[in-house]
């Protein structure tokens, strides 16, 4: 029997719709956990598919078609353990153990109960969809990273995918992200993470913004915005997501590629009052960030591309640039830039095809560079034998490219 889940899950009680431009105050229920496994082609994993297609636009394809893959659901053992575990007070807004069986990972011992451990590359999507304000909160949760966890040079948490929440590691530097529209805000701080259990937690509401591990301030800055969810009316775009995060609106942060995770999370829970006290020489070393203001030359760029027309096999891209440039922390996106950008082609594995696909032609029957977008027309890939290939698009060092298949070919 399929099991339709509601498009939008807000703080951990189920709404139907959109959220309202005003801040509430959402009561925390219960939320079902859908098992059905599916994902969006066989033999793909979730990370490949939400790469793909998007969070907002994955989730949302598979709600329609009544099935969803296992969410967390909003369970407490209602303070039966022992501290530093967290418990649901007054306060609470949300609390998931994530004692859920999901889709990928497994379940493994933790500071309350189970928790959950995902490998290099898993996901698991949290059960709750943030589309209401919340002037004063705290976020926190458990995290223990696995062996191979600095393996890679950045590593997601969780968060959702337009970076409104959003925690991830870099360098050496944990990073707490709150941004808005056209607005970029993070705070970050040298850290090393036990290889136990770590608590993280990232507030705002008191006059900064900070991030805190296991009760120490790591970083903070002086600001006065709250949350905001992002509303360009896409269902599942302020979803919270373990372990999957897109290049998209880490600019500000200096970080422009996807990230996977590896380690183990339990007790996520969201407040609605700052948990963490700063106060006049708690960990006087850790200073406001500041930017250099009369430095008007550092910009980070980052670049992207979205589907503006998919029929019958035929795809036209839309791609644009996205400049932040310091101190104004303001976005700038950089559209009608189709002749300016670089084209090549590489197989799957990375076997360099054609180093440059000069604008103006078509190339191996179905790669059109001769109008105002570039198209992609599957349907007639004449020129390229059977497999799994990259179009690469390429603007002032930046790359990002879309995978497709010939002759039924699946992508690895």
């Amino acid at each position: 029997m399929k099991k339709i889940l509601l498009p939008f899950i807000a703080m951990g009680a189920l709404f139907v719709g959109c959220s309202s431009e005003s801040a509430s105050d959402p009561t925390v229920g219960e939320s079902p956990v859908v098992k059905e496994k599916t994902l969006a082609s066989k033999g793909e994993s979730m990370w490949s598919a939400l790469q793909r297609m998007g969070v907002s636009e994955y989730f949302d394809s598979l709600s329609q078609s009544g099935v969803m893959p296992a969410m967390a659901s909003n369970t407490s053992f209602g303070g039966a353990c022992a501290s530093p575990a967290l418990k649901m007070d007054e306060n609470t807004r949300y609390l998931d153990e994530l004692e859920s069986v999901f889709d990928e990972g497994e379940q493994v011992k933790g500071v309350c109960g189970n928790a959950l451990k995902l490998n290099d590359g898993q996901v698991a999507p949290l059960g709750v969809n943030l589309i209401d304000s919340l002037s004063v909160g705290t976020v926190e949760f458990w995290f223990r990273p696995n062996a191979d966890f600095l393996d890679a040079s950045a590593r997601t948490l969780l968060g959702n995918d337009g970076s409104r929440v959003h925690f991830f590691y870099k360098n050496g530097e944990l990073y707490f992200q709150k941004n808005h529209a056209d607005q970029h805000f993070f705070v970050k701080g040298a850290v090393t993470l036990s290889d136990d259990w770590n608590l993280i937690a990232g507030q705002w509401g008191d006059g900064y913004m900070s991030l805190w591990v296991n009760g120490t301030l790591v970083a903070k800055m002086k600001h006065e915005l709250g949350y905001a969810p992002a509303r360009r009316n896409k269902p599942f775009e302020n979803l919270l997501v373990i372990g999957y995060k897109s290049y998209c609106c880490m600019e500000g942060a200096g970080q422009f590629e996807g990230m996977t995770t590896s380690g183990s999370f339990d007790q996520f829970r969201i407040s609605n009052i700052p948990r963490y006290e700063i106060v006049d020489g708690t960990n006087e070393e850790v200073e406001d960030i500041e930017i250099d203001d009369t430095d008007t030359s550092v910009c980070a760029l980052g670049l992207e591309y979205e589907i503006i027309k998919d029929m019958d096999k035929s795809i036209e891209f839309e791609i644009k640039a996205h400049k932040v440039c310091f101190p104004d922390g303001e976005e700038i996106t950089l559209a009608d830039i189709y002749d300016q950008i670089g084209y090549s082609l590489e197989t799957h594995a990375g076997t360099e095809i054609a180093p440059s696909l000069p604008v103006g032609s078509v190339y191996y029957g179905c790669i059109d560079l001769t109008g105002t977008k570039p198209v992609l027309n599957l349907a007639n890939c004449t020129g390229l034998g059977p497999g799994s290939y990259r179009l690469y698009f390429s603007y002032e060092g930046k790359r990002t490219y879309y995978s497709f298949k010939v002759a039924g070919e699946e992508i690895e």
